[in-house]
């Protein structure tokens, strides 16, 4: 069973209505898991709500503005993570002038990966496929 609302997309819902909310700090997001395949099985959940700034929310509340809203939250999420490995390859594609060809080489294969990550967004049916490029080995 695919579930396309997930645990990460609980956690935005929230942080996008409240910003000041921190996973980890302030709420833990969970989600029943099949024993066998680690796979979630079901719908996301507030599992413990420490804030004192604001009262546990309402996870029907929440799903219905995932679900009104599914292609934005969507789209962020997928552009957030894009960026985090664009930030991790930061570098990998500017060899020094006098590197050797195996390594401008390297680096290429870099470019034509960071460049791809940039396309992401011009894909169709982004945000709800999205086909990752592969690093560069």
């Amino acid at each position: 069973m695919e579930q396309t609302y997930s645990h990460d997309m609980l956690i935005a819902v929230i942080q996008t209505l409240y910003p000041t909310l921190v996973h980890g700090r302030d709420f833990l997001v969970g989600h029943p898991i099949d024993a066998s395949t680690g796979a979630q099985t079901g719908d996301p959940f507030i599992a413990v709500w420490k804030s004192t700034m604001v009262p546990q929310l309402d996870e029907a509340a929440l799903k219905a503005e995932f679900i009104a809203n599914e292609a934005t939250y969507r789209s962020t999420f997928v552009r957030a993570y894009r960026d985090r490995l664009l930030s991790a390859s930061d570098g990998k594609a500017n060899p020094p002038a006098d590197a050797p060809a195996p390594v401008k080489a390297m680096a290429a294969a870099w470019e034509t990966y960071r460049q791809a990550l940039r396309e992401i967004p011009k894909q169709p049916g982004f945000p709800f496929s999205v086909q990752w490029p592969a690093v560069p080995a």
